[in-house]
C-alpha cells in the first residue's frame, strides 16, 4: 500500500490594489496645510475658554481644600505665637506640680502655738 501525497496548489496571484482618490488626494499640499492649520486654530479658540473655566474650578476647590493665602498666612502668624507660649507653659506645669507635691506631702511637724517661737 502505498500513500499518495496530493499535489501543492499553485499559489494565487496577489489582487490589484486600486486606490481611489479622495478629497484629499487631490488637493496641492499647501491647501491641505492650511485646512489642518485652520483646523487647530479653530478648535484651540474653542477650547481656550473650556480649558480656562477648568483650571479656575480646580483653583477654587483647591483654595478651600487648602486655604488662601491669607489663611496660610494667618495659620503661621498662629504658629508662631503658640511656640512662644510653649516654654511659659512648661514653666507653669513646674510649677503645679511643685504646689501638688507640698500640698500632698504630710505634716512633719506640729503647727507652733502661741508664744511658741
Amino acid at each position: 500500500m502505498t500513500l499518495q501525497v496530493p499535489e501543492i496548489p499553485p499559489i494565487p496571484p496577489v489582487p490589484e490594489v486600486v486606490i481611489h482618490n479622495s478629497m484629499w488626494g487631490g488637493l496641492p499640499p499647501w491647501v491641505v496645510l492650511a485646512l489642518s492649520l485652520a483646523a487647530l486654530a479653530a478648535t484651540a479658540l474653542i477650547l481656550w475658554p473650556i480649558a480656562r473655566a477648568v483650571g479656575r474650578a480646580i483653583e477654587a476647590r483647591t483654595d478651600r481644600r487648602f486655604g488662601t493665602a491669607a489663611d496660610i498666612e494667618r495659620l503661621q502668624e498662629r504658629v508662631t505665637e503658640l511656640e512662644t507660649i510653649t516654654p511659659r507653659l512648661a514653666e507653669l506645669e513646674e510649677r503645679l506640680d511643685f504646689a501638688e507635691r507640698v500640698l500632698t506631702r504630710p505634716a512633719a511637724a506640729q503647727p507652733l502655738k502661741a508664744g511658741e517661737a
